[in-house]
């Protein structure tokens, strides 16, 4: 994935906990200590946010960025049909 792609899955993944926990993307950006434009580039993809991932994780209920990528994927298989990717 080129840096100027977005990656949908995930990007509609965080959008989708943030309105289900009621919590505005500026409003994580705030607690993180960074811009909500900085907030919103790590969660389309377009920026790596090293320094964030796991943090921004933790605001969404997840123990790590990994954990949350593993639901993530498991959201995109279900939006295509199939079965869980991870246990």
């Amino acid at each position: 994935m080129k840096k100027s792609d977005i990656d949908i899955a995930q990007y509609t993944f965080i959008l989708y906990r943030l309105g289900k926990m009621g919590v505005s993307q500026a409003s994580v950006a705030i607690r993180l200590g960074v811009t909500p434009a900085y907030i919103n580039m790590v969660i389309q993809g377009k920026r790596d946010g090293s320094d964030i991932k796991d943090k921004l994780a933790k605001e969404l209920g997840y123990a790590s960025w990994t954990s949350m990528r593993c639901a993530v994927e498991d959201f995109e298989a279900k939006l295509r049909g199939a079965d869980k990717v991870h246990a």
